[in-house]
């Protein structure tokens, strides 16, 4: 017949000073097994905590809360309660409102006459009434999450647990560790501890294996590619692909962030372009082109002109501005993954 566990011990790796077959075992045992003691013990312990609490989705307190939370006589933990909003995609924000200024561009292009483009100097020019009340559209259409709580968990008495870390954890199946009792709380310390620590030394071994795998290949790949480290019983596939990542709330907040002015306004201030475009005609613009707030390449790029109640800025300009700043936002890093092969 066949045997079910009940139990799985889990070893801290050593220390993996070097790339070996044994050390390369060592790191992706670890990488599945760590997960068995965060399912079983750590996250079946928070959640029992949480439970304790007495904020709940259904019962948001309106600002963070702090309770406390008795184990035992030896052990107490800290609960804190934030109410949470449904927030933007902002990602989604930003390529609809591109989508939106390159297709009021394609129909000027193209003759067709629309409410929302005036031509000025021979230029398509936009309202900046319209083109905040489109962001906002998208910015309200793209809301998600949930209105909700988060919470985190804090021991506080003892203020640390110093106990030593253990060479193993024992994973139990059959035992219940959403229960608050004093013992479930030592595993699920022990258990932070020991992760805390194996994570540290598997980070470790990733810094050595990044850096040899760098050494091998000479420069930073600019498409995915594998480095492969052959072993007599194994082989690992070490892939690295480039990823891009945007900074999408910072583009959009450049664009149209709604920041309090300050009473003494300074090089340093920093000012959303549609705001700066609304001041450039009021009593402040000669202030803020003194401290180059307002500069060349701003009135170049948005040329503002002002029509009865109506201020316009070109079409192109802001275009141009949602490359810039999605440019200036951009991060470039590497994602990495290792395979395991059965010789």
């Amino acid at each position: 017949m066949p045997h079910i566990l009940s139990q799985r011990k889990i070893l801290l790796p050593s220390t993996l000073e070097s790339l070996t077959e044994e050390n390369f075992i060592q790191y992706q045992n670890w990488q599945t097994e760590s997960l068995q003691i965060t399912k079983f013990i750590i996250n079946t312990f928070k959640d029992a905590l949480k439970k304790e609490s007495k904020h709940s989705d259904e019962n948001r307190p309106n600002f963070e809360q702090k309770e406390i939370i008795k184990i035992s006589n030896n052990y107490s933990f800290q609960i804190t309660t934030k109410p949470t909003m449904k927030k933007p995609a902002y990602a989604n924000v930003l390529d609809e409102f591109q989508n939106y200024v390159n297709f009021l561009l394609e129909q000027y292009e193209n003759n067709i006459l629309r409410k929302d483009i005036m031509t000025i100097d021979n230029e398509p020019y936009v309202s900046i009434e319209d083109v905040k009340n489109k962001l906002e559209e998208e910015i309200e259409n793209s809301m998600n999450g949930k209105e909700g709580i988060s919470q985190s968990i804090k021991l506080i008495n003892p203020i640390e647990y110093n106990e030593n870390i253990k060479e193993t954890i024992t994973v139990s199946f059959t035992r219940d560790y959403s229960k608050l009792s004093e013992s479930n709380n030592l595993a699920f310390l022990d258990s932070e501890l020991f992760l805390n620590e194996g994570k540290k030394r598997t980070n470790d071994f990733k810094e050595l294996l990044f850096e040899d795998a760098m050494k091998i290949l000479g420069d930073a790949p600019t498409e995915a590619i594998q480095v492969e480290y052959p072993f007599s019983k194994t082989t690992f596939i070490y892939q690295l692909e480039p990823r891009t990542t945007v900074k999408y709330k910072q583009v959009l907040d450049a664009l149209s962030a709604e920041n309090e002015l300050p009473k003494n306004i300074t090089v340093k201030t920093k000012i959303s372009d549609f705001k700066k475009i609304e001041l450039y005609f009021s009593d402040l613009k000669s202030k803020l082109i003194e401290k180059g707030i307002i500069d060349d390449d701003f009135k170049n790029t948005y040329s503002p002109s002002k029509r009865g109640d109506r201020i316009f800025i070109r079409l192109n300009g802001l275009k141009d501005s949602l490359v810039t700043y999605k440019n200036k936002n951009e991060s470039n890093s590497l994602e990495k993954n290792l395979t395991l092969y059965l010789n």
